[in-house]
């Protein structure tokens, strides 16, 4: 792990802004709920998911600093899921995020499909 706590929270906030001018912005809106000295949520807004990025150090919680999760708005399964370790660097978090991002981007169930 080659950052800490605030570190990431900062590179997530950066990416973040620097995601608001891209390609990005067409396929999701993005809401920053919670913005604090140790931690930060943001809500991401896709088409047909939702997800949150969670940066803190709650204790049990399944991740070390950074969890992304995202779910279907049509039945509330799993669209994608990840959860920083001991071992993940910085590029992995954003590059995790670029993923989940893209996932989400292109993500249409089967059933949103049919029903129209």
């Amino acid at each position: 792990m080659d950052y800490d706590e605030k570190q990431i929270k900062r590179r997530i906030l950066e990416w973040l802004t620097q995601s608001e001018g891209s390609v990005y912005t067409t396929s999701f809106e993005f809401e920053i709920v919670e913005n604090k000295e140790d931690r930060l949520f943001v809500n991401l807004t896709f088409e047909h998911c939702l997800a949150m990025i969670a940066v803190g150090k709650p204790e049990g919680a399944p991740f070390k600093f950074v969890a992304f999760d995202a779910l279907s708005i049509v039945d509330g399964s799993r669209v994608f899921n990840f959860y920083d370790t001991d071992d993940t660097t910085q590029a992995e978090v954003i590059e995790q995020l670029n993923k989940g991002v893209g996932i989400c981007s292109r993500y249409i169930r089967r059933c949103v499909n049919e029903s129209t």
